[in-house]
């Protein structure tokens, strides 16, 4: 097992402790606080879209560590995994926060930009594979 230099490992598993940390700060803002969005109204259209990130960020991370090795050659599993178990600690997370709720929604939707990431993800190196060099 070799261990990573502290810059490499910031620049490898960096955007996913950043994401993660950011939206449990932003998902501790009690409602009356945040502000009204002129664009993307619909939350779950939010939900999604901040998860597909996220997802690309945990993905990312897994496939550039050498420590959990199963994770790495499972990565796609292993990011839809710990996307649904982050989400639903955060959703939860929430029914403590005054104005904000636990959504059972807002779960699946954030599981489905999940899926939604991993599937295209899955397809684009499939293809990439395939297509002839230039």
């Amino acid at each position: 097992m070799s261990v990573q230099p502290p810059l490499a490992f910031w620049r490898d598993q960096g955007p996913m402790i950043f994401w993660a940390v950011a939206l449990f700060v932003q998902s501790s803002i009690p409602s009356s606080e945040l502000p009204e969005w002129s664009i993307l109204t619909h939350d779950k259209v939010i939900h999604f879209l901040i998860y597909v990130v996220f997802t690309y960020t945990v993905h990312r991370a897994l496939t550039r560590q050498d420590r959990f090795l199963s994770m790495r050659r499972r990565a796609y599993l292993a990011s839809i995994l710990l996307i649904a178990f982050y989400a639903a600690i955060d959703e939860w997370h929430q029914y403590f926060v005054p104005g904000r709720d636990c959504s059972l929604l807002d779960w699946i939707a954030d599981c489905v930009g999940a899926c939604v990431f991993v599937i295209a993800h899955w397809a684009y190196s499939k293809l990439r594979a395939i297509a002839p060099a230039k």
